[in-house]
């Protein structure tokens, strides 16, 4: 990044615009920028820092306090860079929050604040957070860092020397792309990580599944209940035990089977002698009830016998009532006969009546036609003369209709005209009021332009106002985000501790417990060596009791014993030794476990400090975290503010554009009133004027203009015409009537004929139907005589009668058969039974008999056995099946287990190496590393110019090892100066302040070398330094310039801010700042 022209506004102690053409002070080489004590000179490096990232140069500058206090109340504040990167050339312009007064009324207004970067040939940036992020990936590099290796503040060219490794490497990253072997050595512990919890989580299952293990008998219930109190339980120690847990269920579940077989045969035997004996007892019961109802049946057999012989003796009783109910449907017959027969009298009746009615109908017909016909000639003998008449009406009306026309036509030409002179007043009238509009609207078209003019004056000075709500709102969201991240971070601190705490109570607990462990086994060894030191010793005595004079010894086989051992008072026996030696076992086995506990308990907390320094190193701690949120709790708050306040800048703005847009469309409204009101003025004045032209010219063309004349002559001429229509009506009327005479006496004439034949032709119809009337009525007369019953009712009552009689004796018949029949079969299918019960009661006997009590006694008994070993089966049954299917889990859990460990600890290993955690090693990561090949080509190129500065005095190195109280920090960027005078490496913070600004100057141009220098790196082909010269001597100071003007830097442009006269008698090319009453000025000197 090179700067090419730095524009100021009202900035600092600049009242008005200043510009620095930077392009001026040449390519390379340097610029002094010197002048009064506070002229401004360390502004010009502000003002680019604040261009560039919203801030001073300086910590000790804030952005709101970089408004000038020499400008007037309505100058703008704001800074506008131009500068060259990578060829391209861009221009950011960017001003403060401040107050100013506002557009519109009185009072102050806040500015908010706002940025914009620009590049040719791409849309602007805009926004003060987008433009920082597009700043931040354009130079590569951040505010922080800009001002270490950049811009070197006043005050702060100690901070890139005093610098850690955490602050180097951050600076490195940026500079030579580390980021991805971060990503590298943090994808390493995050799987490391990864397999730890899987490994946790393995052993949080053995400890959950261990206890629902099912066992039995005093042995494995005691190694169940430690692998239960285990913290960290053997999958195989508890497989094995499951294992043989498995054969004991097994033989026992084979023994439980061959009890429920044996069980289930007596079951069965019992069950069938129980059903036997129920049997027999229902059969015997049966077969009485099944005998007294025989008896009943053979008793019922007798009676139906009688009742059938009775029903027989009727049958002759039948046979006659059947012939004579045979002669009444023969009689019923005749009736039909006789119906039809009356039927047809009667129709031949009415056709007698009908055919003598149209008979008569037809004779007054005819003589009614003749006597019309009389009639219809004399009345068209009468009206001859009646066409000439109505000729004549025709004549006269037409007439008088056209006098009556003309009459009407004078009568409308003068009704118009008056109509046309009636309208003159109120089209002079509508003129005037016209005019009167068009002057009204003009008047008011004017003051709508005065107010809508006023607010788009308001509406401008409030355009800037979404655009600064949106940078407030993206203020506050990005501090909110910060807030929730340091509030995530805070608790997730405060958790690491929380759990490092506990991990070091329970490293103390198990470290307590292996040393509880550990002397009751050296209590237990002591006790054992005792017992078997007793033992040993008390064995002499004890073969000694057992010698005998002559006997040999079994020891030496002398067969003399002059001074035999004696026996002490107390020997333990060889099982007292045992429990000796099984409770040395015991307790050497609890001391192992013990000591594995503690073991892990110190894994687990060394893992919880590791996680606990690795959340320091990223976030800082609890303490930082908490001071850190409430700081940025406060920002917040203040975003908030801010925001509200931008808020109801862009409510002011809404108002005001929905002010405008009302009053534009009113001044829309009101233009096209206006334009309609001298349109309608135009017109009223130009239809009076043809209206006047008009009524002139009409009234010469009327033959009467008086509209009473016109009137009378349309009434008089009205009279005659209606006279005139009236005479035509009654002519009319009589040649109508004329022409229906004629007509009717055509149309009599031509009837008659057919009358005539119609009065003949019903006559010869009534003399037929009086023939048919006479037939039917001797038909039915012949019937009548027939028949031997008054009507067919009576006949159809009395064999009805007869029939149901008949029907009787056959019910009786069939009754008595059915009940014969019924108490025969009775008899015979009860006879059946008695039979086969008889034979089924001495097939239930043939065993003999059974003592049903008894058999069901045993039979409840033997259930009950059967019940209590099904219970049995399916409790081993069930706990064998969880034990099978815990041992599933657990082998699957045991090998996974296995897999996970033996991952973890390759990876751990890895992770630990990747991010410099070895034990005993140099706390130096992977990133790091690398980072420290590129830190040395940054001191090689550093102390070229050191070398020079300080007479080949010092040489700035890397510092070996850790630094002393550094804790888990990592290491390899921390920075030694090598005193040739002592031969000693010190720390770099313990240069002198001339030293140290030398040393920082010089690190500052290698670390620009060898940026330069590498392929894709930043360009850092600008540097500024703010003081630090004064405390040189006169000679450092000689060699200084000279390093800075030599060929190694002469690809840089260098700007210093200096009151040392030496350097600006040296310097060629100097931006002179002057301080004045009414603010500071600033000129440009080439030399």
């Amino acid at each position: 990044m090179r700067p090419a022209k730095l524009t100021i506004s009202a900035f600092g102690p600049y009242a008005g615009k200043v510009t620095v053409d930077f392009e001026r002070l040449g390519d390379e080489g340097l610029y002094l920028i010197c002048g009064d004590t506070g002229a401004g000179k360390t502004t010009i490096f502000d003002a680019i820092s604040f261009a560039l990232y919203g801030v001073a140069s300086g910590t000790d500058r804030t952005a709101r306090s970089l408004r000038s206090d020499f400008a007037v109340p309505g100058a703008e504040t704001y800074v506008e860079l131009e500068f060259e990167h990578r060829g391209g050339r861009y221009v950011i312009r960017r001003n403060p929050e401040y107050e100013r007064p506002k557009k519109r009324g009185s009072g102050m207004a806040t500015q908010l604040a706002d940025a914009t970067l620009s590049h040719e040939g791409e849309p602007p940036i805009t926004g003060t957070r987008a433009v920082d992020k597009a700043i931040d990936e354009l130079l590569g590099i951040d505010r922080n860092q800009f001002s270490q290796i950049v811009m070197i503040a006043q005050g702060d060219f100690r901070r890139l020397l005093k610098a850690d490794t955490k602050e180097r490497s951050a600076i490195m990253r940026k500079l030579f792309g580390t980021q991805p072997y971060l990503k590298f050595q943090d994808a390493l512990a995050a799987r490391s990580h990864k397999l730890e919890d899987q490994a946790k989580s393995t052993r949080e299952l053995l400890l959950a599944l261990v206890p629902t293990i099912q066992v039995t008998g005093e042995k494995r219930t005691g190694r169940l209940a430690g692998l239960v109190d285990s913290e960290a339980p053997d999958a195989d120690v508890a497989l094995a035990l499951l294992r043989e847990q498995g054969a004991e269920d097994d033989a026992e579940l084979a023994c439980l089977e061959a009890k429920r077989a044996r069980g289930a045969a007596e079951v069965g035997r019992l069950s069938g002698l129980a059903e036997r004996a129920s049997q027999l007892e229902r059969q015997r019961v049966e077969l009485r009830g099944a005998r007294e109802e025989l008896e009943s049946a053979r008793a019922a057999v007798e009676p139906a016998l009688e009742a059938v012989d009775e029903q027989n003796g009727r049958a002759d009783k039948r046979r006659r009532l059947a012939d004579r109910a045979a002669v009444m449907e023969q009689e019923l017959s005749k009736f039909s006969e006789l119906a039809s027969a009356e039927d047809e009298e009667r129709r031949a009746e009415s056709d007698l009546s009908k055919a003598r009615r149209v008979s008569e109908g037809a004779r007054g017909a005819l003589d009614r036609a003749d006597a019309s016909l009389v009639a219809a000639r004399d009345a068209a003998a009468n009206l001859s003369d009646a066409p000439a008449a109505l000729a004549r009406a025709q004549a006269e009306r037409s007439e008088a209709a056209r006098l009556l026309d003309e009459a009407r036509k004078t009568l409308d030409g003068a009704t118009e005209l008056a109509r046309r002179r009636a309208a003159l007043p109120a089209l002079r009238g509508a003129a005037a009021g016209a005019q009167d509009a068009l002057t009204g609207l003009g008047d008011a078209s004017h003051d709508l332009a005065e107010e809508l003019a006023r607010a788009r004056d308001e509406r401008e000075g409030l355009k800037d106002a979404p655009a600064a709500l949106e940078r407030a709102r993206s203020a506050r969201d990005e501090l909110s985000r910060q807030v929730d991240d340091v509030r995530l971070w805070y608790r997730s601190a405060t958790n690491r501790e929380k759990a490092l705490t506990e991990a070091n109570r329970r490293l103390e607990d198990a470290r307590s417990a292996y040393a509880a462990s550990a002397a009751k086994m050296e209590q237990a060894r002591a006790a054992h060596a005792d017992r078997q030191r007793a033992f040993l010793d008390g064995q002499a005595g004890v073969l000694a009791r057992g010698l005998a004079f002559g006997a040999p010894c079994p020891v030496c086989g002398s067969l003399e014993h002059p001074r035999p051992a004696a026996l002490a008072s107390e020997v333990p026996t060889q099982e007292q030794v045992d429990a000796a030696a099984a409770a040395l076992d015991r307790a050497t086995a609890q001391a192992t476990e013990a000591s594995a506990a503690a073991s892990s308990a110190l894994a687990n907390a060394e893992a919880c400090e590791a996680e606990l320094a690795r959340e320091r190193e990223s976030h800082g701690s609890s303490d930082e975290l908490l001071a850190k949120g409430r700081e940025l709790a406060r920002d917040l708050e203040a975003a908030k503010g801010e925001a509200k306040a931008a808020e109801g800048r862009v409510g002011e703005l809404r108002d005001a554009e929905a002010l405008v847009t009302r009053l534009e469309r009113k001044s829309v409204a009101l233009s096209a009133e206006l334009e309609s009101a001298r349109t309608a003025c135009d017109e009223a004045r130009g239809q009076l004027s043809d209206a006047e032209a008009s009524c002139r010219e009409y009234a010469a063309t009327l033959v009467e203009a008086d509209e009473g004349v016109a009137r009378a002559g349309v009434e008089e001429a009205r009279a005659c015409l209606a006279r005139a229509e009236k005479a035509l009506a009654t002519a009319s009327a009589e040649a109508k009537r004329l022409e229906s005479a004629r007509g009717l006496v055509s149309r009599l004439e031509a009837g008659r004929p057919a009358l005539a034949a119609a009065c003949d032709e019903a006559a010869a119809g009534e003399a037929q139907a009086s023939s048919r009337q006479a037939d039917a009525a001797a038909t039915v007369r012949t019937i009548r005589a027939g028949l031997s019953h008054a009507s067919a009712e009576e006949l159809k009552g009395e064999r009805a009668r007869v029939v149901r009689e008949i029907e009787a004796i056959d019910e009786a018949k069939r009754a008595a058969d059915e009940r014969l029949a019924s108490a025969q079969d009775a008899v015979t299918r009860l006879t059946e039974r008695v039979d086969s019960i008889v034979a089924q009661v001495r097939h239930l006997s043939e065993g003999g008999d059974v003592d049903a009590s008894q058999v069901s006694a045993e039979l409840s008994a033997a259930r009950e056995a059967q019940t209590a070993v099904e219970d049995e089966r399916a409790r081993v049954s069930a706990r064998a099946g969880s034990n099978d299917r815990l041992a599933g889990e657990l082998e699957r859990l045991g090998e996974g287990a296995r897999d996970v460990a033996a991952r973890y600890a390759e990876m751990d290993a890895l992770a630990r190496t990747a991010t410099g955690r070895l034990a005993g090693k140099q706390r130096l990561s992977f990133e790091t590393y690398l980072q420290a090949r590129w830190f040395d080509r940054v001191l090689a190129a550093a102390n070229r110019r050191l070398s020079t500065m300080t007479e080949n005095r010092y040489e700035l190195v890397r510092h070996k090892g850790e630094r002393r109280g550094g804790g888990a920090a990592q290491t390899g960027l921390d920075l030694d100066v090598l005193d040739s005078f002592t031969g000693k490496p010190r720390d770099a913070s313990s240069l002198s302040g001339g030293e140290s600004f030398k040393a920082s100057l010089a690190l500052a141009l290698g670390l620009s070398d060898v940026v330069q220098a590498h392929a894709g790196g930043i360009g850092l082909d600008t540097m500024f330094v703010d003081e630090g010269f004064g405390s040189l001597d006169q000679e450092s100071l000689a060699l200084t310039v000279r390093v800075l003007t030599g060929a190694e830097n002469s690809n840089k442009l260098v700007g210093i801010i200096s009151h040392v006269d030496e350097l600006r008698a040296s310097i060629d090319h100097k931006i002179v700042v002057e301080r004045g009453r009414s603010g500071s000025t600033l000129r440009i000197e080439e030399g």
